[in-house]
């Protein structure tokens, strides 16, 4: 059953022990109180449910394991556990800051069907710098509707939906944020987030931007999307 006013945290963690502890703390430290975390490791081999353990005893926290790595899979077993009105799926190396979820609360009206929020990198590198300026700049202003590190929307319309596509291992955020967009309005949440720049780190700018220009541009024309996108989520 849905608890009005309460917002739900879906965390997906593969992988993620040097990460996932500053993502979860972060979350809890929110002056905003009605919330919940669910943490879903998928197809871990590292000590990242170890991690988690520590927060077992904090019930605002909860964790679902599966064994299959697949993000799409993790966020929707997350959801189906999830009581809060408001679902936020955040990935496991991002950093909220304070005032977060108080933020999404008051700027998520009724209009709208789902949002994402600006970010910063966590590498304070010019070429990081110019690139989140951009990606803020066609978020905010509708260009693209995109996400940076979360989508936020509402359980009902999710499950309406069915939730992310598990047959995309590319792309199902932008196709969710596109079906819920039937149900109105994006909007970008004027609140800071911190995304980690690890994969732009390891691929560089040049081919990270060339890999998701290509799978734009095969979505657009229908074909088959990528399947072995490497998964840090």
């Amino acid at each position: 059953m849905v608890d009005e006013g309460m917002i739900s945290v879906i965390i997906p963690a593969f992988n993620e022990e040097k990460y996932i502890e500053k993502t979860v703390d972060a979350v809890l430290s929110q002056n905003y109180k009605k919330f919940e975390v669910i943490v879903v490791p998928n197809g871990c081999s590292d000590a990242t449910e170890k991690v988690l353990n520590k927060y077992m005893s904090d019930n605002r926290v909860k964790m679902f394991s599966q064994k299959e790595a697949k993000v799409s899979k993790a966020r929707n077993k997350g959801a189906q556990f999830a009581k809060g009105e408001i679902l936020i799926f955040l990935d496991a190396d991002v950093i909220v800051s304070d005032g977060f979820l108080k933020s999404v609360q008051e700027h998520f009206g009724e209009e709208h069907a789902v949002a994402s929020t600006i970010f910063a990198p966590d590498l304070k590198k010019m070429r990081y710098l110019v690139y989140a300026f951009g990606k803020n700049v066609v978020h905010k202003s509708k260009i693209y509707h995109g996400s940076a590190g979360s989508i936020i929307c509402r359980k009902k319309d999710f499950d309406v939906l069915n939730g992310f596509n598990e047959n995309l291992v590319i792309k199902e955020d932008s196709d969710l944020i596109n079906r819920l967009r039937t149900y109105g309005r994006y909007t970008c949440i004027p609140h800071k987030v911190e995304v980690s720049m690890r994969r732009l780190e390891k691929w560089g700018l040049l081919q990270s931007g060339y890999f998701f220009t290509k799978e734009w541009a095969k979505k657009k024309l229908g074909f088959k999307l990528s399947e072995d996108y490497e998964g840090t989520r």
